[in-house]
């Protein structure tokens, strides 16, 4: 099983251009009020929207992801595991709540990543705590806490930090 991160216009052209050309499920996150973009692909065997913003605490109107949000995806994975050789997660940019869906799916399926670690990355911590309390991934609150850390050292690492 192949997981990948993408931005929103990268899901839709490799999709569409069969860029894998495997049985694929995607995890579409989107903002509040936005379509689900549309894949067309013969290899595509779900679709699992999820609508939420980019934030990990409440911002006027604006909420972040609830449970309620990330409780079909674990249904969703046990349906598809077997027959989906991809698994295709975005949102639009690619970079923060699909990194932390994609952590936390790579997670519950015993698939290795270095999500937290890679620069490009910015997981929303709020969502993959979400995510592996659904997928009931035990992690204490040091573990949130040095993943967290990690994130945050990744931001500076190999920025010029001269005037």
């Amino acid at each position: 099983m192949k997981i990948s991160i993408m931005s929103r216009s990268m899901a839709v052209q490799a999709m569409q251009s069969n860029l894998h050309g495997e049985k694929t499920v995607i995890i579409s996150i989107t903002e509040p009020g936005f379509d689900i973009p549309d894949f067309r692909n013969k290899d595509l065997l779900a679709v699992y929207p999820m609508h939420f913003w980019d934030i990990e605490e409440p911002l006027g109107d604006w909420l972040p992801a609830s449970r309620e949000d990330v409780r079909g995806i674990r249904e969703f994975i046990d349906r598809y595991r077997d027959a989906a050789q991809h698994i295709l997660v975005h949102c639009a940019a690619g970079i923060s709540r699909s990194s932390a869906a994609a952590a936390a799916i790579s997670e519950y399926l015993g698939i290795e990543h270095q999500i937290f670690s890679i620069r490009r990355y910015r997981p929303n911590m709020h969502v993959y705590r979400l995510m592996c309390e659904e997928f009931g991934i035990v992690k204490t609150q040091e573990d949130y806490e040095a993943l967290a850390k990690n994130r945050r050292k990744s931001l500076f690492e190999g920025q010029d930090r001269g005037g």
